[in-house]
């Protein structure tokens, strides 16, 4: 049997457009993330870059679990006297639908499980067992968090944890779209991480994801490059970077996502997942993340269920071969280079 490949790279390389007089481009960090935003002004000395900024800042301030004083993190650490603001609502609301339409798959209180299984940004459990599992379930699952009319978060258990990460960059970056368009702004491109929203004829181009994958002994690395036009449409991007166990009886290579139902681990055959978009970027980022952690068969009926979104996902098979599904819309939109070699 060959040795599983798993995916280590997606990186996203686009094409420029060309200069006129009112196109500005900022740049900065977000979200653990570099951004390039490029749009036409209205005159030369109009620049956003100090709206962005603050745009940012406030949704950090309400989301962001890597900020200590943030609304989550402080809802996290068990304060009950938290109003949550619309950012907060708009990320919770959409994350509840991602989670019922993917029945459960797409959890943002799972990071309890996933730290302990070591997958996670926390000391995994030595030697975990049942017992650890189970005490961890008590506080593991989205039907476990309430949002009130009031706009405070009631949680079953304590310990219950949120994180929006699988959204927060799309998230972000239709909130600085619609900052554009309440400027008057009509053609822009936004990119941060691997997550993007194109808006305008002037922003339609080709764009190409190059997506790397190497086999376990570091050796060989194959490449195929997806290029896709985009035209008014968001992107969501997610992959397995270098995520995988050895299974202790065959020696072979697995990544792996967690099961949200039973707390273990469980092998996934999907590697990286591309989702284009006619709605949000926020919805392309959580439903890239969604088909990452389903097994191939489910992402598949999840892209046919939802008609706006399009999808391009990498999975390896049986015997570790890279296989490719892609949706009819999305074929429509790309055009791949080179092939994986088997």
């Amino acid at each position: 049997m060959k040795k599983l490949l798993w995916i280590v790279f997606v990186g996203l390389v686009f094409s420029s457009c060309n200069r006129e007089s009112n196109l500005i481009t900022n740049t900065g960090f977000a979200f653990g993330r570099t951004y390039t935003i490029k749009y036409y002004a209205l005159d030369a000395e109009t620049d956003f870059k100090d709206e962005i900024e603050l745009l940012l800042n406030e949704i950090n301030k309400s989301i962001s679990v890597y900020l200590p004083t943030s609304d989550v993190s402080r809802i996290n650490d068990g304060d009950n006297s938290i109003v949550v603001d619309e950012h907060f609502k708009n990320v919770f609301l959409k994350s509840y639908e991602v989670w019922t339409l993917t029945n459960g798959e797409f959890d943002p209180t799972v990071g309890g499980l996933v730290n302990a299984w070591g997958f996670g940004t926390e000391q995994p459990i030595d030697n975990i067992s049942q017992k650890d599992i189970d005490s961890i379930l008590q506080f593991t699952g989205f039907d476990k968090v309430t949002l009130t009319k009031e706009g405070r978060i009631i949680k079953t258990h304590p310990q219950v944890t949120l994180n929006f990460s699988g959204l927060s960059k799309g998230y972000a970056i239709d909130r600085i779209g619609a900052m554009f368009e309440s400027n008057g702004i009509k053609e822009y491109y936004i990119q941060m991480g691997a997550e993007m929203l194109v808006k305008g004829e002037k922003f339609k181009t080709v764009h190409d994801a190059p997506i790397t994958i190497e086999n376990p002994d570091g050796q060989n690395p194959q490449q195929l490059s997806v290029k896709f036009t985009m035209e008014n449409q968001s992107l969501g991007t997610s992959g397995n970077y270098r995520r995988f166990r050895v299974d202790s009886e065959t020696g072979e290579h697995y990544v792996h996502t967690i099961n949200v139902k039973t707390g273990y681990p469980q092998q996934s055959n999907v590697l990286s997942s591309l989702v284009l978009s006619t709605g949000s970027a926020m919805e392309a980022d959580a439903y890239a993340t969604a088909l990452l952690v389903m097994k191939l068969e489910d992402a598949k009926q999840l892209l046919k269920k939802i008609d706006h979104i399009e999808g391009f996902i990498v999975s390896a098979d049986a015997d570790g071969d890279i296989q490719q599904y892609t949706t009819q819309g999305f074929r429509e939109a790309e055009k791949i280079e080179g092939q994986f070699k088997q």
